[in-house]
């Protein structure tokens, strides 16, 4: 087997970035690979398989070949044999690496937000004019919430029906990932969907955490009331 010499870590820092990290499978010598973060293709077909019981053991296979960084694909077929669970094993990983978060997102009613959210908005470029009418709207019934990202506050709304039924048309054609991707583009109040799909490209999992929230504001997860009238 190749060695991970300091010589072959800076050729893949080189290559593929800093982001990556070497899995080594204890009590196993040699079962070891290095991980690069999942392209949005590659966790978009990984999600789409994950979301049939069927294809899950596909998808985390081939999104931990297209991830691999080292060894080369001989070796890794020999440590995939030796070790054929890698690829369930290496999934929190490579979730991590595409940004997905750990726990759902937890969402900010845009009422609860607090004066210096309302500045640090405004002082981002948002502009003070619609903070105000943001900030009145929140007052009452709202279907707008917002997430507190690494990159600020995202503030996002209820998408229309129509986006909603193309992301759902989407889902029924098996490509599910490609519909949260959508709707949650559809539904950037703050920043610009443009920035927020550029974040997206780096951190595709977190694409599909913030779909899931959308899909709550669009009323998925609502309980029905139903009575004789």
């Amino acid at each position: 087997m190749r060695k991970l010499t300091e010589e072959v870590r800076a050729e893949l820092r080189r290559t593929h970035g800093g982001d990556l990290r070497l899995i080594e499978v204890e009590d196993r010598e040699g079962a070891a690979v290095v991980v690069k973060p999942p392209t949005r293709k590659a966790w978009a077909a990984a999600f789409d398989g994950l979301s049939k019981p069927a294809g899950r053991p596909d998808a985390l296979h081939n999104l931990l070949i297209d991830c691999v960084a080292w060894p080369d694909a001989a070796t890794l077929s020999t440590v995939l044999e030796e070790v054929p669970a890698l690829s369930e094993l290496a999934w929190p990983v490579l979730a991590e690496l595409a940004g997905a978060p750990e726990d759902e997102l937890q969402t900010i009613p845009l009422g609860k937000l607090g004066a210096d959210d309302w500045i640090t908005l405004a002082a981002a470029g948002l502009a003070e004019a619609r903070c105000a009418e943001l900030a009145a709207e929140a007052r009452g019934a709202s279907q707008r919430v917002a997430l507190r990202m690494a990159t600020g506050l995202w503030l996002l709304k209820c998408p229309s029906s129509s986006q909603y039924t193309a992301a759902r048309r989407l889902t029924a054609q098996g490509k599910v990932f490609e519909g949260l991707y959508r709707l949650s583009l559809n539904a950037i109040e703050w920043p610009t969907s443009e920035a927020v799909a550029a974040v997206f490209e780096r951190a595709p999992g977190l694409a599909s955490a913030v779909g899931e929230v959308v899909m709550d504001l669009a009323g998925a997860g609502a309980k029905l009331r139903v009575g004789g009238i």
